[in-house]
C-alpha cells in the first residue's frame, strides 16, 4: 500500500471514528430525551392513574349520595302521605263538627224565631188588650204603657239577640271555610 492510500485510508478510518463517536453522542442525546419522554410518560400514568383514583372516589361518593337522596325521597313520600292522610281526616272531622254546628245554631234560631213569633203574638194580645182597658180605666194607663215597654224591651232584646246569632253563624261558616281553606293548602304544600 501506498503512503498516499494509507493516508487516505487513515483519514477516512479518523473520519468513520469521528462518525461514529457523533453517532454514538447523536444515540446519548437521544437515549437522554427517549429517558426524560419516558419519565415524562410516567408521571403523566402516575397522575391519570391518580385521576382515575380520584374519579371512581367522587363516582362512589355520589352513587351514595344518590342512594341518600333516594332513601330521603322515599321518606318524604311517606310523610307526605301520613301527613296527607291526617289532613284529610281531619278535615272530615272538622266538615262534620262545623256540619253539626250549623245545625245547632239553625235549630237555636229556629226556637227563638218562635219565641219570638210566640212574644209577639203575646204581645199584641196585651196590646189589645191593653186598649180596651185603656178606653175603660184611664188610671190604669200608666202601668199598661210600662208594661207595653218592658215587652217592647224584651223583644227588641230578643231580636238583637237573633241578629247576634246571625252574626255568629256567618263568622262560624266563615271560619269554617277559613279553616277547610288552610287544610286544603297545607295538604297541597
Amino acid at each position: 500500500m501506498t503512503a498516499e492510500g494509507a493516508t487516505e485510508l487513515y483519514l477516512q478510518v479518523e473520519q468513520a471514528l469521528k462518525d461514529f463517536q457523533k453517532g454514538v453522542a447523536n444515540l446519548k442525546s437521544q437515549q437522554r430525551s427517549t429517558e426524560a419522554l419516558l419519565t415524562r410518560g410516567n408521571e403523566a400514568l402516575e397522575n391519570l392513574a391518580s385521576q382515575i383514583a380520584r374519579t371512581e372516589k367522587i363516582q362512589a361518593e355520589v352513587a351514595e349520595d344518590l342512594r341518600l337522596l333516594e332513601k330521603f325521597r322515599q321518606a318524604q313520600a311517606e310523610e307526605n302521605a301520613v301527613f296527607a292522610a291526617q289532613v284529610q281526616e281531619e278535615l272530615h272531622r272538622h266538615s262534620q263538627a262545623t256540619g253539626k254546628a250549623l245545625d245547632n245554631l239553625r235549630t237555636d234560631l229556629s226556637l227563638r224565631r218562635r219565641e219570638l213569633l210566640g212574644l209577639l203574638d203575646e204581645l199584641r194580645e196585651e196590646v189589645s188588650q191593653g186598649r180596651q182597658s185603656l178606653l175603660g180605666d184611664i188610671r190604669k194607663q200608666g202601668a199598661v204603657i210600662s208594661q207595653l215597654e218592658e215587652k217592647i224591651q224584651l223583644l227588641e232584646s230578643y231580636a238583637s239577640r237573633q241578629r247576634h246569632l246571625e252574626g255568629k253563624q256567618k263568622l262560624l261558616f266563615w271560619g269554617y271555610a277559613l279553616l277547610l281553606a288552610l287544610l286544603v293548602a297545607a295538604m297541597l304544600f
